[in-house]
């Protein structure tokens, strides 16, 4: 009890002198001041604080003992004990302030004030409790510091429990899954995993349970729209003091830029592989091509110079000659078909190609081919059928490149039709168009050659047989030039084979 009518340091002093072995011992400093605001007692922690001695402090004004000031402002902060003692109750100041020491340094602390009071309620003094928060605040700043730099991250940071519980959710986990902190935080991590990849969860949480860091995990997660996102994890286990596991933090990296650079690389160098192929193979076709013209050309030529030289040198008997003769025009008559068909090539190729349109019946242009083509038909014993319809109908058309057409499929069928096979040509109206219609029971068309047949050089089965290779190319671009369309059909090898050809009627 405080005397009353006792002087107010005296009655302090009488408060707080049967605690100073516990105020001495205890973490915080303690300062008491009388009414006035002068310090009677200081402990051993306030005096290293303040770097005031008990003695020095003694009866000094606690502004000047205890100098305060705001962290961030520099401004001095009002002295919680000296509130106390002019409002008469308890003030504790979060406001973050530093303690100036005597020597000039700087403590942050936390700080309260408490009235003393006399039996009669009246304020006789105040205590001021306070305590070095270096430590603390430092590990506030990294806390903040970490905060931010994973708020900041370009990569989405997420955290959860060793339940798959969402604890933490950073902007660009927003911006990558779409789902706000408040949404996601509390929910299963589930919510961003594909249904198909929930097992993936199972074996992470596994893992995390042990103790593993899981880096680089390429991986689909999904965002809240549905989209489909290609990230790269990284899973760090999250201990608590005792090192214990207890949750783990994870960080996705969006991945699908690169993904899709990489794909686009992949399809630039297939595509450049491709076009590599294409050119060694145009290449090589093109050796091919002239090994294969010099062999056709040279053929008809030789057997020409070959029976003129015996003729010219009278190796030949009378009787013998126009055999002689026969061969000679027949050779030289397939050399210049031969050459007519590189010029004709080339001009197509060039869009040189001219078409002299007048109107014609179809069954003429059709008749004139058959007849040209019959000899040869017989000489191989083979069958020929037709089914002529509508023969009357007129064509807007090249009487000359028509024929051509015709004889160069009928030619080619009767080249892979062996002796005692059929021929089959049809003719047909169907509405605007006007269909044609060859097939023979010939040796077919291997499904792998069908898309190509009617490339330039190409040859298939001709590969054995002489010819460039350039017949049914002729056709499929003279046919376009009539503003038609051709296509080649068969079931393979050893089937025959059949060719539509689609020209347009305008009546």
């Amino acid at each position: 009890m405080v005397p009353e009518g006792s002087d107010p340091s005296t009655q302090v002093a009488s408060v707080i002198r049967p605690l100073e072995s516990i105020l001495s011992s205890i973490g915080d400093g303690i300062i008491a001041t009388d009414e006035h605001g002068r310090v009677t007692f200081i402990n051993p922690v306030a005096q290293d604080l303040t770097g005031w001695s008990s003695a020095a402090a003694h009866g000094e004004s606690l502004d000047n003992v205890f100098r305060i000031v705001n962290e961030d402002t520099r401004q001095p902060v009002d002295n919680p004990a000296l509130r106390a003692i002019r409002e008469g109750k308890v003030f504790g100041l979060a406001n973050h302030a530093i303690l100036l020491t005597k020597d000039g340094s700087e403590i942050p602390i936390d700080d309260s004030g408490s009235p003393i009071k006399d039996e009669t309620g009246a304020v006789i003094g105040a205590v001021l409790i306070f305590r070095d928060i270096t430590q603390r605040r430092k590990a506030e700043r990294a806390r903040g510091l970490l905060a931010a730099i994973v708020d900041s991250s370009e990569d989405a940071i997420v955290s959860k429990t060793l339940d798959g519980i969402i604890d933490s959710w950073n902007k660009s986990a927003e911006e990558l899954f779409e789902y706000k902190a408040e949404e996601a935080i509390g929910q299963p991590v589930t919510i961003i995993i594909p249904p198909d990849r929930l097992h993936e969860e199972e074996e992470i949480l596994r893992r995390l349970r042990r103790g593993e860091r899981i880096e680089r995990l390429e991986t689909v997660r999904m965002a809240k729209s549905g989209r489909l996102v290609d990230v790269q994890l990284t899973i760090s286990p999250i201990r608590n003091n005792a090192g214990e596991v207890i949750g783990a933090s994870k960080t996705a990296h969006d991945i699908s830029a690169r993904k899709k650079l990489v794909a686009a690389q992949a399809e630039v160098i297939e595509r450049e592989m491709a076009a590599r192929k294409m050119a060694e193979q145009a290449s090589l076709a093109k050796d091919e091509f002239i090994a294969q013209i010099s062999h056709e050309l040279r053929t008809p030529l030789q057997s020409i110079l070959g029976w003129t030289t015996m003729l010219r040198a009278g190796h030949v008997p009378t009787q013998e000659a126009p055999r002689a003769l026969e061969t000679i025009e027949r050779n030289a008559r397939v050399q210049i078909q031969l050459i007519d068909e590189l010029l004709d090539i080339s001009r197509a190729i060039k869009g040189q190609i001219q078409l002299k349109i007048r109107p014609i019946e179809i069954g003429e242009v059709i008749g004139v081919a058959l007849d040209s083509i019959r000899p040869t038909v017989e000489a191989k014993s083979i069958e020929l059928r037709t089914q002529i319809h509508d023969q009357n109908t007129i064509l807007e058309a090249d009487p000359g490149r028509l024929q051509q057409i015709l004889w160069n499929l009928l030619a080619n069928a009767v080249k892979f039709t062996p002796s005692g096979g059929t021929i089959e040509l049809s003719l047909t109206r169907l509405n605007h168009h006007l269909e044609i219609v060859l097939s023979d029971s010939g040796v077919g068309i291997a499904t792998e050659f069908l898309p190509s047949v009617f490339d330039r050089f190409s040859r298939g089965h001709e590969a054995t047989t002489p010819g460039l290779g350039l017949g049914l190319a002729i056709v499929r671009h003279l046919v376009e030039l009539h503003g038609g369309t051709v296509q080649a059909e068969s079931k393979g090898e050893g089937s025959g084979a059949s060719f539509r050809v689609m020209l347009p009627v305008k009546s």
